[in-house]
């Protein structure tokens, strides 16, 4: 018997590093099993907002509850 590999789902959100920590307790209190916080990537204007920015990646199972989450 092989065993089955369990689905994730993945999801990114930029928002001002201000709001990073609320909305990071907001996606694990939802059901994400992890969330990284990463420097947003400058999007080649190189305007100072573009560094208050951070990207949160969340992983989520991909059961039958996904859906509800999102």
């Amino acid at each position: 018997m092989v065993p089955q590999k369990e689905k994730w789902l993945q999801i990114e959100i930029v928002l001002p590093t201000e709001l990073s920590d609320a909305v990071s307790n907001f996606l694990m209190e939802s059901g994400a099993q992890g969330v990284s916080q990463e420097q947003a990537e400058h999007q080649g204007g190189g305007f100072a907002e573009d560094a208050s920015r951070e990207t949160l990646k969340a992983y989520l199972p991909g059961d039958v509850r996904v859906e509800s989450r999102l």
